[in-house]
């Protein structure tokens, strides 16, 4: 597996990226809390395609964001194994009609 810290905001600028699955490497710190659907902007996470996001089994700390729901293709999220999330589940989750999986034990 990869260790690093926290989830690289390079990311941000691969439009087309379809799955991210970064389960299981340590990664720390927060989930980017910046979207912007136009940017190029490497510290903007812009998934227009991602079906899949796992950051199960890290230790991602701080609020779910609720740009997530913006992700109109996503079909699982898995953020199990994050025990320093905080806060609500963001409710624009609940909008996400092709969301399938929602993981968060």
């Amino acid at each position: 597996k990869i260790q690093f810290l926290g989830i690289p905001s390079e990311l941000g600028m691969n439009l087309e990226l379809e799955t991210l699955e970064l389960g299981g490497n340590k990664l720390t710190g927060t989930i980017p809390l910046t979207y912007n659907s136009n940017s190029t902007n490497s510290t903007a996470l812009n998934f227009r395609n991602i079906q899949l996001i796992d950051l199960s089994g890290n230790t991602l700390s701080g609020t779910i964001p609720s740009y997530i729901g913006l992700f109109e293709k996503l079909k699982t999220l898995n953020l199990q194994g994050n025990v320093l999330l905080l806060g609500p589940i963001p409710s624009e989750i609940g909008t996400m009609v092709g969301l399938q999986e929602l993981l968060l034990s």
